[in-house]
């Protein structure tokens, strides 16, 4: 019996085209990168009356599937008694990103506040905004909004001041890194009053009220169990709630509202570096300079060193102050790094500045939160830059500089 070729070679030719087809299709809904230009959504500047600039301030947050950026612009409508850009109501606006396609697919606001904002991803995908009322006699309101990815308010949380509020004091906001848990420290005249907040729901888990105490440490990062903390004068860097923070103290922990103790000294020495935060539940990161000499372990909270990052020995160093970020999903975390431009410190070792002359070129390096080789190096720019980094199958990296928003995803994960 002789069989006819023909339609079988036709179906196959059919099949693979079919088949080139729908790769093409998913490679165009799901881009290798794509950039937008925030100042189209509203995100400019502003001129007040002497002719100061109030520059846009960002923030930026991600879930697997969106990025969210929250902008604020300074109104210049404001009857302030003082005319700069800090002391103006802020118009704070939300915008949504499918992390896919690039394509908005959500707006929220503006609504007013002040200048001190911040936006999370939550484990369910929604997005927590954390921002202040504005005010220049009276204490702060802290406001929380729980989000849909495309922008929907789903609840709204308005927490006024304590009556017993300590004059000139300001609220310490500490979010955990999987966006599930929100402390917030309120210095009263009666003492701290502490409250654990569940993000997905803006309900409290715990709130309790501890003495003034010197001696005591204070809180520099929680996650969704714990707080870490620092014996001694406290600077926050790399965000408004103080994901990581500089001190000279060793690190302290405890369970909410339980006692201080000391971390356990792993056997290569004792756990101390100016630099701290959680990464996850079970792990934070200390980071080290000393000199040119830069250093970061990741350590677990029985004292145990997890891991030493590895940073490949070129021209390009992870920046301090530290800014780090971990994926939602707790499988990746970057640091931001920089080119240093010679210019810069060749003046600052000559006059000894502070200031620099030009910007730095800056990047991302990419780990899983297991191995101490990097997955990717993401180039994000000359200039100052904020990110996000986004877990899944195919992680990237999301970040502002300027007004421009840009997404790269790493094309060949390590597993």
């Amino acid at each position: 019996m002789r069989i006819n070729a023909r339609p079988i070679l036709v179906l196959l030719l059919v099949f693979s085209r079919l088949t080139c087809w729908s790769v093409a299709a998913a490679e165009q809904t799901h881009k290798k990168s794509w950039s937008a230009d925030l100042t189209s959504y509203g995100a400019t500047s502003t001129a007040l009356a002497d002719n100061e600039e109030c520059k846009p301030k960002f923030s930026i947050a991600a879930t697997t599937e969106v990025v969210a950026v929250a902008f604020g612009k300074a109104s210049a409508a404001s009857a302030a008694p003082r005319n700069f850009c800090l002391a103006q109501p802020w118009e704070i606006t939300l915008l949504f990103f499918d992390q896919a396609s690039g394509k908005l697919v959500g707006k929220s606001g503006p609504r007013s506040g002040n200048y001190r904002f911040e936006v999370f991803g939550t484990p369910r995908g929604n997005f927590l905004l954390h921002y202040e009322g504005h005010s220049l006699s009276s204490p702060l309101h802290e406001f929380f909004m729980l989000l849909s990815p495309s922008g929907s308010e789903l609840k709204r949380l308005d927490l006024g001041p304590i009556p017993q509020r300590a004059k000139g004091s300001v609220d310490r906001v500490l979010v955990s890194p999987s966006g599930q848990t929100i402390y917030i420290g309120e210095s009263g005249n009666d003492g701290l009053h502490c409250k654990v907040i569940d993000a997905e729901t803006l309900e409290d888990r715990l709130a309790w009220t501890e003495p003034h105490d010197s001696r005591s440490p204070g809180a520099i990062a929680i996650s969704d169990n714990e707080m870490l903390g620092v014996l001694g004068q406290v600077s926050f860097v790399g965000g408004v709630d103080g994901k990581v923070a500089d001190s000279q103290g060793p690190p302290m922990l405890r369970s909410f509202g339980g006692k201080w103790h000391e971390i356990p000294k792993p056997d290569s020495g004792q756990i101390l570096a100016p630099f701290y935060g959680f990464l996850e539940n079970d792990k934070f990161f200390a980071a080290e300079k000393k000199g040119e000499e830069k250093s970061v372990r990741i350590v677990k909270t029985n004292g145990e060193i997890n891991f030493a990052p590895v940073f490949p020995q070129t021209s390009h160093s992870i920046r301090f102050p530290v800014a780090l970020e971990a994926s939602r999903d707790g499988r990746y975390f970057g640091f931001l790094g920089a080119r240093e431009n010679w210019g810069n410190h060749l003046m600052l070792d000559v006059l000894k500045w502070d200031d620099t002359f030009w910007d730095d070129d800056t990047f991302v390096y990419l780990w899983r939160t297991e191995r101490p080789d990097p997955v990717a190096k993401i180039d994000l720019g000359t200039g100052k830059v904020v990110f996000a980094v986004l877990g899944g199958d195919s992680p990237g990296v999301a970040s502002i500089r300027g007004t421009k928003l840009q997404y790269k995803r790493v094309q060949s994960p390590v597993e």
